[in-house]
């Protein structure tokens, strides 16, 4: 599903439901959405935030990473928490076996639950293509969960610092690629419910990040912002604002992903890995030189791409006195106005018939569809008020 963080391209709920765990979630959007999505999904969203959903098996294609032939860097569970007290073991090993046949994706994984993640990835391999991470909102949530993750395994590992609730003090950075920051976000309350995010603390974690070499990503404001002439804001927040007059939007080194990314929306352009072919192509046809996925062609908007391309070259092939290739134009031949067949109903400026007379004589010649006599009647109608007026 398509998503506006700015540090992702698309989000993926294999798994829903969640718990409130620490202040962090104390505005948590997937809360307070969650009652629209069950509504939408019932069969991908619990009654409760609480109740657990397992997905996998009833996601359609275009949910589905194993149908997304683009690289994306994606968001895993957006909505949840994988490793949420009530996700089994199981569950969350199906998750990741689904992960590993999408070599060409890089998936995020954050958690608030990182004693979890650290015991079961003691008996399960870390998929290469997975960026482990935690939250960290204050001093005394926040910090033990980045010591834990620093803990675990090898591969890229990232701190979404979102929504930062107060200053970390002196947190080093060493043993982590990549750190989000963000201010808290309301989207559903009143204004004074959130803690300001003061720029100083987001210019500290920036030294930090240039001292141990991490990649920084300033993700938004949050409700209140810094400058009072912007002041208080619900729902819509900028993404990506410059701090000190620079934008900081930068991702971490993943030489298998095309190296360090430095814009996320632009983040599909970046090379393949190495060694990953993800589809196969189906040769150029006749009618237009374009290539596409063969198990695409069947189905979907890629298909009607392709016969709306296959009915150009047609028309252009049946009307064109030449093609020119110099110029890489076609010269098709002009009709003279006064030959033209009208638009049904309608001339160019005005209606096709200017009399009621007009009308019923076409009526009567069977040259106007059944059952849109009473269009025509209302464009002879308001053309012959135009003409009074």
């Amino acid at each position: 599903m398509a998503t506006k963080i700015s540090w992702a391209e698309d989000s993926w709920n294999p798994l829903t439901g969640c718990k409130k765990v620490s202040p962090g979630c104390r505005h948590c959007y997937a809360s307070w959405q969650h009652n629209r999505m069950h509504a939408n999904f019932p069969h991908l969203y619990g009654p409760k935030f609480e109740d657990v959903s397992f997905n996998l098996d009833h996601l359609s294609k275009g949910n589905d990473p194993l149908h997304w032939k683009t690289p994306k860097i994606v968001f895993v569970c957006s909505m949840s928490d994988l490793f949420y007290e009530k996700h089994t073991s199981k569950q969350i090993e199906a998750v990741l076996k689904h992960i590993e046949k999408t070599q060409w994706h890089r998936y995020v994984v954050l958690t608030k639950r990182p004693e979890r993640m650290r015991d079961f990835f003691k008996n399960c391999p870390i998929p290469s293509n997975v960026w482990l991470g935690v939250t960290c909102e204050d001093r005394k949530h926040g910090i033990p969960r980045v010591e834990i993750l620093k803990t675990i395994g090898t591969g890229i590992k990232c701190v979404s610092m979102e929504p930062l609730l107060e200053d970390l003090g002196d947190t080093r950075l060493k043993g982590i690629d990549w750190i989000m920051v963000g201010g808290e976000r309301v989207c559903n309350g009143r204004q004074g419910s959130t803690t300001a995010l003061k720029p100083a603390w987001v210019r500290k974690l920036l030294r930090v990040a240039r001292k141990d070499g991490v990649a920084f990503h300033f993700k938004q404001w949050g409700s209140q912002h810094p400058d009072p002439d912007i002041g208080w804001t619900r729902n819509v927040v900028k993404e990506n604002p410059p701090l000190d007059g620079k934008v900081y939007a930068e991702f971490p080194n993943d030489p298998s992903f095309g190296g360090r990314l430095t814009m996320g929306k632009h983040a599909s352009k970046q090379a393949l890995p190495q060694n990953v072919v993800p589809m196969k192509w189906k040769e150029p046809t006749d009618h237009f030189n374009v290539r596409m996925p063969a198990q695409h062609l069947d189905t979907g908007p890629l298909r009607q791409l392709a016969n709306a391309l296959i009915r150009v070259s047609d028309w252009v092939r049946e009307h064109a006195d030449r093609l020119d290739d110099d110029n890489n134009t076609v010269v098709v031949h002009e009709v003279p106005i006064s030959e033209r067949r009208p638009t049904p109903g309608r001339r160019v400026g005005s209606p096709r018939f200017e009399s009621y007379a007009e009308l019923d004589a076409a009526i009567a010649r069977g040259e106007v569809k059944p059952g849109s006599e009473a269009a025509y009647r209302a464009n002879v109608t308001r053309y012959l008020k135009t003409q009074r007026g």
